[in-house]
């Protein structure tokens, strides 16, 4: 219910004005930040909790004598269930429409695919680098299913009284949640404003081609969605 609800938002609330050859600067300013801050949040957790919270050592021996995490390290994957994983995250990479809006529509030239061929991994190894020590920390600090597994990374530091840390995952986690929603940017402003029979001033201020004072995407986005027009 939830995926067909969601469905039927993105396509309510799509733009049917924009071209395929048009690209989304802002939305991609956005990406990039929250992937960046979150990052950073996610790397920082790990090392308060890998060499702070516990030291390696301390942890990989707590771990052993943990019941949980023992039975987590022992656990070995039938090949079947391997290859599915694999071919799933093979495909969530290649076919979301997120990866596949960044990587493809949003593509402007060769150059960004060779940079993209050794920074995208790179990411990747940069954000699983701790996902083992916390997950171990986790199954340490809260036995028996104490904290949810989802919420390691934010619950280590709370229960470390690291209030700040515990407030720049909170914000990383935010940050990841916003990219996946829209973002109004003034190309996107301009799209709508072509659809609309009473915003030339609109369009005419986003291109700055006009003596009023220019308006912020915020601006535009907050009249259109409204239709008062009422500087028109």
């Amino acid at each position: 219910m939830v995926t067909l609800a969601m469905a039927a938002f993105a396509v309510a609330v799509r733009d049917p004005s924009r071209r395929r050859h048009e690209h989304q600067h802002g939305l991609m300013l956005a990406i990039a930040t929250e992937s960046i801050v979150k990052l950073v949040a996610f790397i920082t957790a790990g090392a308060f909790v890998t060499f702070w919270m516990f030291t390696p050592e301390e942890l990989i021996e707590r771990a052993m004598k943990t019941p949980e995490a023992v039975r987590a390290i022992d656990y070995v994957p039938s090949i079947g269930n391997f290859l599915i994983t694999t071919l799933l995250s093979f495909g969530a990479i290649m076919m979301l429409p997120r990866q596949f809006h960044v990587s493809v529509v949003e593509n402007s030239g060769d150059a960004e695919v060779g940079r993209a061929r050794w920074l995208f991994p790179l990411y990747l190894v940069a954000i699983n680098l701790f996902v083992i020590p916390i997950a171990l920390a986790g199954l340490i600090a809260f036995p028996f299913g104490a904290a949810d597994s989802d919420m390691y990374v934010l619950a280590l530091p709370i229960e470390a009284n690291a209030h700040l840390l515990s407030l720049g995952v909170f914000v990383g986690g935010l940050s990841a949640a916003t990219a996946m929603g829209g973002s109004w940017n003034a190309s996107r402003c301009r799209s709508w404003c072509r659809t609309t029979s009473s915003c030339r001033w609109c369009c005419s201020a986003s291109r700055g081609r006009t003596r009023r004072p220019r308006i912020s995407a915020t601006s535009c986005s907050s009249r259109a969605a409204s239709r008062s027009w009422s500087s028109c």
